[in-house]
């Protein structure tokens, strides 16, 4: 996109770098579009092979004109706390995105297909933070992508539950975005498939049938410090305890008032602190 046209005073004062300018030209060897300050005198096209000085005659007399070029606006489409997927084809080098462009180090490309959560949305307007290095690098939106998640039916699941009884499904919906299960299924001891949190079993409604599922990934016991932190983090944790199994998910309305109560609305108490198995749900 042409931006603000470079008087030839202010082309004297430029030097080599990465920065595009846009070129207008009625000098029949010289195309229009995309051109670099390759050294700290010559323009080149990123298109072809045409080149100029900044003080050739062309530019002095008016028939080649350079303007600021203005990348396209790129609107960050994420927010913090999504989970995100790194790229796994990402190239070393120099990429575009703004003025300055931001650039892959061999260590970036090691986290290629690594899931991480964006932790900063940067003041530049176009990069983020995430959880995965440290804070150490910037990404970009060219450097993530979404985290597919596959979606079952429900004769999927009850069949997936037949088959292996030790599988769990989450059911979202359409006005779920961030694909957090509203509520969990489970094949219990007596071989029924309940909801994880009281344990009634299923009764199949009209509404059932038109559910999505999820898979849910098998989770490793956490100390209840490590829950906690990881619920003021946003994540749902799961306390289990005599064969109950009762979810805490930040998202309710009694965790904005900083208040550990299971998605019935019971409070905590000391013993599932002391004898309960806490969990952090993926």
């Amino acid at each position: 996109m042409k931006g603000k046209e470079l008087s030839i005073g202010a082309m004297e004062n430029l030097w080599k770098s990465e920065r595009r300018y846009y070129v207008e030209s009625t000098n029949p060897f010289i195309s229009n579009g995309v051109y670099r300050l390759k050294t700290n005198y010559q323009f080149r096209s990123e298109e072809n092979e045409d080149c100029f000085s900044k003080s050739c005659d062309s530019v002095l007399e008016g028939r080649i004109k350079v303007y600021e070029y203005l990348e396209e606006e790129i609107v960050l489409k994420r927010k913090v706390g999504d989970q995100v997927r790194i790229k796994d084809n990402l190239i070393q080098g120099y990429v575009e995105g703004t003025d300055q462009g931001n650039f892959i180090s061999e260590k970036m490309i090691s986290f290629g297909g690594k899931i991480a959560k964006i932790t900063k949305l940067l003041t530049d307007g176009y990069d983020y933070e995430l959880d995965i290095d440290e804070q150490r690098f910037d990404w970009s939106e060219y450097m993530v992508e979404d985290v597919k998640v596959q979606e079952y039916q429900t004769w999927e699941v009850i069949k997936a539950l037949t088959e292996n009884p030790k599988l769990k499904f989450g059911a979202v919906n359409e006005y779920n975005p961030s694909k957090i299960p509203d509520c969990i299924v489970l094949v219990n001891e007596e071989g029924d498939i309940v909801w994880s949190e009281d344990e009634d079993t299923i009764y199949l409604s009209s509404a059932h049938i038109h559910y999505k599922w999820i898979l849910m990934e098998e989770t490793k016991e956490v100390t209840f410090i490590e829950a906690v932190k990881a619920f003021s983090e946003g994540k749902i944790i799961v306390c289990k305890r005599k064969g109950v199994e009762e979810r805490y998910k930040p998202a309710d309305e009694y965790s904005t008032l900083g208040i550990l109560k299971n998605t019935w609305g019971t409070q905590l108490n000391c013993k599932d602190v002391l004898e309960g198995k806490w969990f952090i749900e993926n």
